[in-house]
């Protein structure tokens, strides 16, 4: 009766034991699923942080581009001032008193 009694509280002792690691583990389980909710959301954040910076990016290009293209034409522009009149006053001027066919159609094909 002694060692049953003795068995049955090396039983009850080793209950307690693993409801207290199974509690343990659960606290665990749940810490982890926070970190992870905290994780992915910081993720999605990065992520969402590199989509804006690239469209910026290719925002900047496409306008550094047209920059660039905008003083290739100004420069074409001043470029047949110089060719069909050769006076360097204004464009104005220029294109209105054009006498050369050719040179006052070039003229507006640059200014379209």
């Amino acid at each position: 009766m002694v060692s049953l009694a003795g068995h049955l509280q090396s039983i009850e002792s080793e209950k307690q034991k693993l409801r207290s690691q199974v509690r343990r583990l659960c606290q665990e389980n749940a810490w982890l699923r926070d970190e992870l909710a905290d994780t992915q959301q910081r993720l999605q954040q990065s992520e969402q942080r590199c989509v804006t910076l690239d469209e910026e990016r290719t925002h900047l290009q496409f306008m550094n581009d047209m920059r660039k293209y905008d003083s290739e034409s100004t420069h074409q522009v001043i470029h047949l001032q110089y060719l069909h009149c050769g006076c360097c006053c204004c464009c104005l001027c220029c294109y209105s008193t054009a006498t050369n066919t050719a040179a006052a159609a070039a003229a507006t094909l640059v200014l379209v």
